[in-house]
């Protein structure tokens, strides 16, 4: 994935208590919806043509995707004031 064109970032989280809702998040940053979309497309494709499933991998981890997008509401950092963001 971190070889796709568009990608900005990301971190993928793994929760810490076994019991709540997600046990895994990725977060990432892409330049574009569209570029996310061709991104997981192609390491789908990439990792089919190796011979792993992508959903196997996450059947195994007990990862349930859901694709939502989301778009930057606030950016915040230590001791700024959120209602001064634009």
């Amino acid at each position: 994935m971190n070889k796709q064109p568009g990608l900005i970032d990301g971190i993928f989280y793994r929760g810490i208590d076994p019991d709540g809702p997600f046990q895994f998040i990725n977060v990432a940053r892409w330049d574009s919806a569209e570029q996310l979309e061709s991104g997981l497309r192609a390491t789908g494709e990439e990792l089919h043509r190796e011979g792993v499933e992508m959903g196997k991998v996450f059947q195994d981890l007990g990862v349930k995707v859901s694709q939502n997008n989301y778009v930057e509401a606030v950016r915040y950092t230590a001791n700024s004031d959120p209602a001064q963001a634009g």
